[in-house]
């Protein structure tokens, strides 16, 4: 098996399958007979190539060096289309993808199918697009593959455009057994099969896959759906346009499906209206794109964005990709209290699915069983008084009280920092709080925050903290060998009397904990544990 990309197309039929290519290729095409597939209602194999071009450095090279170089390279371009049980599919080999019309391409395929199949706790890879107003796209690689609460996902205001991780080759319905990577974006990069009622067998597990559920812990990924209402859409979109042609709350962002030809991208052809400017080396907002919009007629501007086209050429010349110029551009428009992000042609609401995903997040984090069993809290205990009773009932060599004790550092010097309320073996830090309000919990959240910071970066913290805790436990209690935190747990008491649920917790308390957690998690193990009433 080889690691190739497969494309789901749409708006293909089984009968026009040649409708795939792109017009205007660089390519000399050839249509090799291709066998009937056992499984498959047509095939088709094109195999494109083009004269050997004058390689891209040879020009530089040669004028730095004064030296005459031949260096020519030879790209090859071949593709197999399949249709499969009503859907169409493309595989490209070598330089194959760029015969894909770009607009064909399913751009939820490969996320869909990554989504319901990677492991939650060995994603390698996120790549995820920030809905707040700035054209930001943030990238995340973890080789050894970690669980996707560490990577530090704001759920409620990033839309996940890539996901790469690992499972089981059986998964994915294919032969052998052992563990697979896939990368799932508009594309599906997986090692496909080799031999041809496998390949289609692989497939139809894929078709199957993608009509499923998304795994639990991946489920936010298809939270945040674009608007369906057509009518606000088209609002939204003369919006638009008013603010492109004031030069407002737009800017320039690359799409995903575009990143694969960045690097090799040495010009760019724009076409927005009837005009196509050719060789631009740069896009520029203001000179490429608002300027266009304004030459045309009022209320079309957009139109003429989402019609147009933005095409990327390497240095030979080749065309390397395209895509509607809409797609380009991000931009933040407000409707009065409602705030509205165009990402990649489509239209989101800012918050539109955030409480839903704070009571489901929050939800998540109170249904595990707790892995303490911390004692309840008794009417009138104060703090100091609940975290020596714990120590005292279970032992120091357990639970060792440290409230109210402080580790100096360089730059804690003046009073120190309280680094938890307990301590537990192998680098659990306990921070204990009661509260009938959500002050008390921030101070709960930012405690962990510092402390877990210091550790982590000071080497005079953790050598301080782990003689703290040998002093304290009077060697009763060892501290990690590298004085690392590996686990915070927040231990909350509401003193209503009410158990720690997400109806019982104060709502600023409920985002304000979900920022921490997330941010936490990149570094050590979270867990909440609610405290009772006695």
């Amino acid at each position: 098996m080889t690691v190739r990309t497969l494309y789901r197309l749409l708006g293909v039929t089984s009968d026009h399958l040649e409708a795939v290519l792109r017009e205007g290729s660089s390519y000399h095409l050839e249509f090799p007979p291709t066998p009937r597939l056992s499984g498959a209602a047509a095939a088709l194999l094109v195999h494109g190539t083009k004269p050997r071009a004058p390689a891209a450095w040879t020009s530089w090279l040669s004028s730095v060096t004064g030296a005459v170089l031949d260096s020519h390279v030879e790209t090859a371009a071949d593709l197999l289309v399949l249709a499969v049980d009503g859907q169409v599919f493309a595989v490209g080999c070598g330089q194959g993808f760029r015969l894909i019309r770009d607009e064909l391409k399913d751009s939820t395929f490969g996320l869909r199918i990554a989504a319901r199949t990677i492991d939650p706790a060995k994603v390698r890879g996120v790549v995820r697009r920030a809905m707040a107003g700035v054209a930001r796209l943030d990238s995340t690689l973890a080789y050894s593959g970690i669980p996707i609460g560490s990577i530090g996902l704001r759920i409620h205001e990033e839309l996940v455009r890539k996901l790469e991780g690992q499972l089981t080759a059986a998964d994915l319905g294919l032969p052998g057994v052992g563990t697979v990577q896939i990368n799932g974006a508009e594309g599906l990069s997986m090692p496909l099969p080799d031999d041809p009622a496998d390949l289609i067998d692989c497939i139809r597990t894929l078709i199957a896959i993608s009509k499923r559920e998304p795994r639990e812990e991946l489920r936010f990924i298809e939270m945040i759906q674009p608007l369906a209402d057509r009518e606000l859409g088209a609002v939204l979109d003369l919006m638009l346009e008013e603010q492109l042609r004031k030069g407002e709350g737009v800017d320039l962002a690359v799409p995903v499906g575009m990143l694969p030809h960045l690097d090799s991208t040495a010009s760019y052809n724009v076409k927005i209206g009837s005009v196509v400017r050719k060789d631009r080396p740069a896009l520029d907002l203001k000179d490429d794109v608002i300027s266009r919009v304004r030459a045309q007629p009022l209320g079309t501007g957009v139109t003429a964005l989402r019609d147009g086209r933005i095409t990327m050429f390497d240095s030979a010349g080749t065309q390397l990709g395209g895509i509607s110029a809409i797609k380009w551009l991000e931009a933040l428009v407000r409707d009065g209290a409602r705030h509205y992000f165009l990402v990649e042609g489509a239209w989101y609401e800012a918050g539109a699915a955030y409480l839903d995903l704070v009571h489901e997040q929050i939800q998540e984090l109170l249904s595990g069983a707790p892995s303490l069993d911390l004692p309840p809290w008794r009417p009138g205990e104060h703090e100091r008084d609940y975290n020596q009773r714990v120590q005292d009932e279970h032992g120091r060599a357990r639970f060792l009280n440290l409230d109210r004790t402080s580790v100096r550092t360089a730059l804690h010097n003046h009073n120190g920092i309280e680094v938890c309320d307990l301590y537990c073996a192998d680098g659990v830090l306990i921070c204990v709080k009661p509260a009938e309000g959500s002050a008390p919990l921030s101070h709960q959240f930012n405690q962990a925050l510092v402390a877990v910071e210091t550790l982590i970066q000071q080497a005079d913290a953790r050598r301080a903290f782990n003689e703290l805790i040998a002093e304290r436990s009077e060697g009763q209690c060892v501290p990690p060998p590298d004085g690392l935190p590996k686990k915070v747990i927040f231990a909350i008491h509401l003193k209503k009397g009410t158990d720690l649920t997400p109806d019982s917790l104060y709502p600023f308390a409920q985002i304000a904990l979900l920022h921490m957690v997330t941010y936490l998690r990149q570094f050590v193990e979270v867990e909440v544990i609610g405290i009772p009433r006695a």
